[in-house]
């Protein structure tokens, strides 16, 4: 399997949560405003509007997973049939460090994002972003089903300690890790990108 960080599982994460609550537009990188736009610390910058992680060349995209991924109206295949129940959330900015990641155990169930925090360090941006995140996730032992962004996404999940990797499965292929922490009710996600780290905040239902 080619691994490509840029599709990976939760690197859709930093695309989804690039959506201005008005109107769904993206924020440019010029306009005045306490954060730029989401890029994956580790991908190379984004080659598309600023504020929305554009797609990597086709030169870079594995033939197999772009096919996989394509479908008869050149939209994206249907990976899970779960319906996105979560609100939209504000990002808000927080000079601070992130807290620790603590690890622990995934329960089994559906989560959707309650709290999403940008942690930009001391003396960083403070305040609303303007950006907003909506996310429901299921997890069922080490399969992994999403829906954000109006996209559907399956992937399967290992834990180490407080890291956790996921392996895309649908609609492309992929790996990430990112650091978490999990509770019997509640589920952390550490997302590190230009911008600081956003913590995602998901409660089981």
């Amino acid at each position: 399997m080619v691994i490509h960080r840029r599709f990976a599982f939760l690197a859709g994460l930093l695309v989804a949560s690039s959506l201005v609550a008005c109107g769904g537009s993206a924020v440019p990188d010029g306009r005045p405003g306490p954060v730029d736009a989401p890029v994956e610390a580790s991908a190379p910058p984004s080659a598309g509007d600023a504020g929305v992680a554009a797609p990597l060349p086709d030169a870079a995209v594995d033939v197999d997973a772009a096919g996989d991924a394509a479908t008869a109206d050149g939209g994206r295949p249907q990976c899970n049939a779960l319906a996105n129940v979560a609100e939209d959330v504000s990002i808000v900015a927080s000079p601070t460090a992130p807290p620790p990641a603590d690890g622990g155990v995934i329960a089994d169930g559906v989560y959707v994002v309650r709290v999403a925090t940008l942690h930009t360090g001391v003396g960083g941006a403070a305040g609303d972003t303007g950006k907003t995140v909506k996310m429901t996730v299921k997890v069922s032992g080490a399969q992994v089903e999403s829906v954000f962004d109006g996209v559907t996404r399956s992937a399967t999940i290992v834990v180490d300690g407080a890291t956790l990797r996921t392996t895309s499965t649908c609609p492309s292929q992929g790996t990430d890790d990112v650091a978490f922490s999990a509770t019997p009710t509640t589920l952390s996600l550490y997302l590190v990108d230009n911008a600081g780290t956003r913590v995602y905040s998901l409660e089981k239902l």
